[in-house]
């Protein structure tokens, strides 16, 4: 009896959809099993994705850099008292660490004194940022690729098995989800 199963993750009891006797139960725990990890992987992957949807603004990320516009000091700390640790000029940019209030920790070239950031008044500074989408095709790729990978494994493992047969998967990135068509041989 060829039964075919289109598998969304949804983890119901495959012991319901086999008949006893059937199937090893064994073999339909090792089943929901690897299911189980290709849905941790979709949901590992939903979770990157929400992640950088929520930093998103307006089509841009958060600000990942700051640009002077005048020559200023950076400083020790995130005010105007802290002791400056070195002079920058207009035009120069930094990448940021951090954004407090008014001001921006910025990572150093090299080490000041130890020192490997410092920090910039915001009113001395443009902030730019990446386009989303540039960063959402890199994400989207990654995902793709580690999704698909995760079903071609998956697919593999069932490739000599006697009762199982992983017929086709699909992948999707947005949002990210896996398909897995599988059938019990008879």
């Amino acid at each position: 009896m060829n039964r075919k199963i289109f598998a969304f993750l949804a983890l119901l009891p495959l012991a319901a959809i086999a008949q006893p006797g059937e199937i090893p139960k064994s073999t339909l725990d090792d089943l929901s099993r690897d299911l189980a990890q290709l849905q941790k992987a979709v949901l590992d992957a939903q979770a990157k994705q929400q992640i950088v949807e929520a930093k998103a603004t307006n089509g841009f990320k958060y600000p990942d850099m700051v640009t002077l516009i005048a020559p200023t000091s950076l400083r020790v700390g995130a005010t105007e008292k802290s002791p400056a640790l070195v002079k920058a000029s207009k035009g120069d940019s930094f990448p940021i660490v951090e954004h407090v209030g008014d001001w921006y920790s910025v990572k150093l070239d090299k080490p000041i004194n130890g020192v490997k950031a410092g920090w910039l008044p915001a009113a001395a500074t443009i902030p730019t940022a990446q386009p989303v989408s540039a960063q959402s095709t890199s994400l989207a790729d990654q995902i793709f690729s580690e999704l698909t990978g995760q079903a071609a494994r998956f697919r593999q493992s069932y490739q000599n098995n006697p009762y199982i047969s992983v017929t086709g998967f699909t992948v999707n990135v947005l949002p990210p989800s896996v398909a897995i068509n599988f059938e019990f041989k008879k």
